[in-house]
């Protein structure tokens, strides 16, 4: 669901993760409509055991209907954040599994 998230105190975000299938990507909303830039980060594993990331968040890439921009997250944008999503980043189609342990801003 949508809702105001000011995460501009923080500079990374810390995953633990079990995932098989496919890559992923975590990913970030500043506006509700569709066709406005987001924030995409990839992560992936190749392993089925549980792993832990760290993304630094101003190593996020804006994206516009898909198509990567040249522009990285700001702080002005991360006190915008209406939205955190995780969605599979193989753009193909099959089978998957992810299991989320936490996630966890610092």
């Amino acid at each position: 669901p949508f809702g105001k998230t000011d995460l501009s105190d923080f500079e990374t975000v810390e995953m633990r993760f079990k995932a098989s299938g496919q890559a992923f990507a975590l990913t970030m909303e500043t506006d509700y409509r569709w066709y406005a830039p987001y924030f995409k980060k990839d992560f992936t594993t190749d392993s089925e055991e549980w792993v832990t990331v760290k993304l630094n968040l101003n190593d996020f890439d804006q994206y516009r209907i898909g198509t990567k921009t040249s522009n990285k997250l700001t702080e002005k944008q991360l006190e915008k954040v209406i939205r955190i999503g995780i969605t599979t980043n193989s753009k193909k189609e099959g089978p998957f599994e992810l299991l989320l342990d936490y996630i966890k801003f610092e």
